[in-house]
């Protein structure tokens, strides 16, 4: 576990956010598997680590000092996709998972995952994103499956 100076940078607070958030995400894969147990030792501390990066995002949030137009002006930029082929290693949101969730239990998250990759999908414009990859998505109309899964479908 790294501590972090008295006055740290914004890097330093972002490295220790990260590796907060990869101890965290630890403790949540370990609860996932059948029968696990988390001990009291461990209960602590993922309270005393999601309390840290608290305190580290009050402190970034200190640090930024957006120009006066900041908010009025349009930044373009490459943002990472809703869904990706690494979501197993990243633990970020799988498309199966949310489409079940959307259609079966009517979850508003994944809902609004699904809504925010077919804009993705839409305003993307490059060759191969609507109609070349609407695959196996009839229950669902107008859904387009992302990109990494039509490639493994190949």
């Amino acid at each position: 576990m790294t501590t972090l100076s008295t006055n740290p940078t914004r890097a330093e607070l972002l490295e220790r956010k990260v590796q907060i958030t990869t101890e965290i995400r630890a403790l949540r894969n370990k609860l996932e598997k059948p029968g696990a147990v988390i001990t009291q030792a461990e209960s602590e501390k993922a309270d005393d680590l999601i309390a840290e990066r608290e305190r580290i995002d009050v402190a970034l949030e200190k640090r930024q000092t957006p120009s006066p137009g900041y908010n009025r002006e349009i930044r373009i930029g490459q943002e990472e996709r809703t869904y990706r082929g690494d979501e197993a290693v990243t633990g970020e949101p799988s498309f199966f998972r949310d489409l079940a969730l959307s259609q079966v239990f009517r979850d508003p998250a994944a809902t609004e995952r699904l809504a925010r990759h077919q804009h993705e999908m839409t305003v993307d414009g490059r060759p191969g994103t609507q109609q070349q990859r609407a695959i196996g998505t009839s229950a669902v109309v107008g859904l387009v499956p992302p990109a990494y899964l039509a490639e493994q479908y190949a």
